[in-house]
């Protein structure tokens, strides 16, 4: 176990701030009424979340998850 604690330096926070959302994500859909998100509306979140991926890929310059300078 001491191993997998040492591969993950620099992971650690990154992962549990990941299962945290994770897990209100996953309490919020279980009490949301899906049947008011529009096909339109459905499409517009899409589009915001891959401009923002975008204009975040552009913003770095090292491949992902390396930490590389």
């Amino acid at each position: 176990m001491t191993w997998l604690w040492t591969k993950l330096a620099g992971y650690k926070t990154l992962a549990f701030n990941f299962l945290v959302m994770l897990a209100a994500i996953v309490a919020w859909s279980t009490t949301y009424d899906w049947s008011q998100i529009s096909a339109d509306h459905a499409a517009s979140i899409v589009v915001f979340i891959n401009v923002a991926n975008i204009v975040l890929r552009f913003m770095t310059s090292t491949p992902p998850m390396t930490g590389k300078d």
